[in-house]
């Protein structure tokens, strides 16, 4: 009787034994890609909002342009143009779901940065 209980006590020694290296050898696998993105993502709050990698968004970052704000049942949708270029733009659908503005690809990102639900 007293021998089967040392044996299964040994058993549960092994077993957390097994599972505190299994977290270790996670956590140390885990902590240079998490700490790469904690890097990152504590470089990004300190900047501007860009376009980032995007080369067609680059080209045209500095530029201003007419936009139009679409926002309807939870999605929001932008058209940037340039009104001397296309002309006037007049959506078909009630005023109440969009505005008119002016602004830049950095306001846009803003924008929708702030209604993303």
């Amino acid at each position: 009787m007293l021998k089967s209980a040392n044996i299964s006590h040994a058993l549960k020694e092994r077993m957390l034994f097994r599972i505190v290296i299994s977290v270790f050898i996670v956590a140390l696998l885990s902590t240079p890609g998490l700490m790469s993105n904690g890097k990152v993502l504590a470089n990004a709050a300190g900047h501007d909002i860009s376009c980032g990698g995007d080369t067609i968004c680059n080209s045209i970052e500095g530029n201003e342009f007419n936009l139009i704000l679409f926002s309807s049942a939870g999605s929001e949708m932008v058209i940037l143009y340039n009104e001397s270029t296309i002309g006037r733009i007049v959506p078909n659908v009630s005023e109440s779901y969009y505005s008119k503005a002016k602004g830049t690809v950095k306001d846009v990102i803003y924008y929708l940065s702030r209604h993303t639900e």
